[in-house]
């Protein structure tokens, strides 16, 4: 529905509707949340994902706050783009 040209189409019916100031927060840092809980024993997935838990590395759950650190630290960034 999202197509050049069409977004004040959306907007109009969105605002007809009452929907137009629903706020929504997207993480533009989606993690494999599946992966942490995947193979415990109240889940009874078959799939083949490597389990990773909260302590491991591989673990993409428990990194968030230090990645949002990471990202808005000054002296980081400056880091970052000098590379």
């Amino acid at each position: 529905r999202i197509t050049p040209g069409r977004l004040a189409d959306l907007q109009q019916e969105l605002e007809e509707a009452g929907l137009l100031e629903i706020v929504y927060w997207i993480c533009a840092l989606s993690v494999n949340q599946h992966r942490s809980i995947c193979k415990q024993d109240w889940i009874a997935c078959k799939c083949t994902t490597t389990a990773h838990p909260n302590i491991s590395p591989l673990c993409e759950m428990d990194k968030f706050d230090e990645m949002m650190k990471f990202i808005f630290d000054p002296v980081l960034s400056k880091q970052l783009e000098d590379q």
